[in-house]
């Protein structure tokens, strides 16, 4: 036996439950170096507890005769400074489970995402508009897709068009009230949202806003709002989403871009124009704070961890900013992939994904509310910056197409986008 220090461990758990007592392998971020401890049940039991308050369900792996029960968490262990680490084979198959098989990544990542996240179909959409937003319909299964003044739904099974939203020109967003059987998508060139219905998909009627070129639109349940961020004003909208109507125009302190409701009656919005997040009291209708996002540029997509309390920004800097609510203040910086714009978190994986222009998907593990870690960037197409998350089912759905040159410039448009090739318009699907 000889003795080594290794500061930062992967310690995993396998517990046999007829057994008196834990195997404890520490793994090391070199991914060559494997330790074990044995040490009694009842003097693991506390110190089990203590990691699993830190990391994610444990998972099970099924055994010939048994199933082992693991725990993973990277985490610097300083109460085993030293371990002795054992050179000759304790166990092939448990070796192999530890070090091969178990989430199917190596050493030193167990834990992280799994490395298979690929593009695993593509489906191509008519038209040659350009697009925005996507938003996953959690019941029905289908994806709504913005398309410049219409809106597709797609079956997100098939790939299949199922039906249409027209009159929604310089359409943006678009947010699902399923309790109300609506939805409604924000219209950036008519300043009006438009209500349609969940089932059919018909058109009630376009809701005209004081507001000028409203961009991103959600639904706040502490509220019962629908909130439309008007870009072109600095200005958000409050609808009363069962009337059909705008209750309220309130000023904010700079250009809104996405934002997210934490169900609690606060909504986090990202300030482009400032690289700020500004935070909304949506019961009182008025700005409560305004937070610095420290390096970030032009932040765009914003996800939410309502239960650790943390806001994740992505800039333009090919950063992600990870701020607590609580105190305002930056907890960490993460590089991401080139041309970023849309932001997801899922709470059931802990893992937050970046949609990237440059054609990347950049995922990255929170570990807790202290600790993050790139751990991907799965590679998409170029041009697919939008994404939708489809939680339950562990999909993840982008939008590209494929381009030529740019039209030319105006004093509106003075850095035109690329044109997009008739009919080369697809979702990538990601698992």
């Amino acid at each position: 036996m000889m003795q080594r220090q290794c500061a930062q461990r992967t310690l995993v758990f396998f517990t046999l439950p007829s057994f008196r007592s834990e195997l404890i392998f520490a793994l090391c971020p070199d991914g060559a170096s494997l330790y074990r401890m044995r040490i009694p049940r009842r003097a693991a039991i506390e110190t089990r507890k203590a990691f699993e308050r830190q990391s994610a369900d444990p998972v099970w792996m099924p055994g010939k005769y048994f199933s082992w029960r693991i725990n993973a968490l990277s985490i610097p262990y300083t109460a085993m400074t030293q371990c002795k680490q054992e050179h000759r084979v304790i166990n092939k198959g448990l070796i192999a489970l530890a070090a091969m098989t178990v989430l199917g990544l190596p050493l030193f990542a167990l834990g992280d995402a799994p490395p298979s996240l690929a593009v695993v179909q593509r489906f191509k959409l008519p038209g040659s508009a350009g697009w925005d937003y996507l938003s996953f319909d959690p019941v029905g299964k289908r994806l709504f897709i913005s398309r410049a003044d219409h809106v597709q739904v797609m079956d997100s099974s098939s790939g299949k068009m199922v039906g249409e939203i027209a009159g929604t020109d310089g359409v943006h967003g678009i947010v699902l009230v399923p309790e109300l059987k609506k939805g409604f998508t924000s219209n950036g060139k008519s300043n009006n949202v438009t209500v349609f219905d969940l089932a059919s998909l018909k058109v009630s009627r376009a809701i005209s806003l004081e507001g000028k070129k409203p961009d991103a639109i959600i639904y706040d349940s502490a509220s019962k709002h629908v909130l439309a961020f008007n870009g072109g004003s600095n200005s958000m909208s409050v609808i009363d989403p069962a009337a059909e109507s705008v209750l309220a125009t309130v000023p904010l302190p700079g250009r809104p871009e996405f934002a997210a409701a934490d169900g609690h009656g606060r909504v986090y919005l990202n300030l482009e124009d400032k690289a700020q997040v500004t935070v909304i009291d949506t019961l009182a209708n008025k700005v409560l704070n305004s937070w610095t996002l420290g390096a970030c540029e032009e932040p765009s997509g914003l996800a939410l961890d309502p239960v650790r309390h943390r806001v994740f920004s992505t800039c333009q800097n090919n950063k992600l900013v990870v701020l607590d609510t609580g105190s305002g203040k930056p907890v960490a910086e993460l590089p991401i992939g080139g041309e970023p714009d849309a932001a997801a978190f899922d709470p059931a994986t802990s893992l937050i994904y970046s949609s990237n222009g440059e054609g990347t998907l950049t995922v990255i593990k929170e570990e807790d509310a202290k600790h993050f870690r790139v751990v991907a960037n799965v590679p998409t197409q170029k041009g697919a910056r939008t994404m939708a998350l489809d939680a339950a089912g562990q999909r993840i759905f982008l939008a590209t197409a494929e381009f030529g040159p740019p039209p030319a410039a105006t004093a509106e448009h003075p850095h035109p986008r690329p044109s997009i090739v008739a009919d080369s318009f697809t979702i990538l699907l990601v698992r």
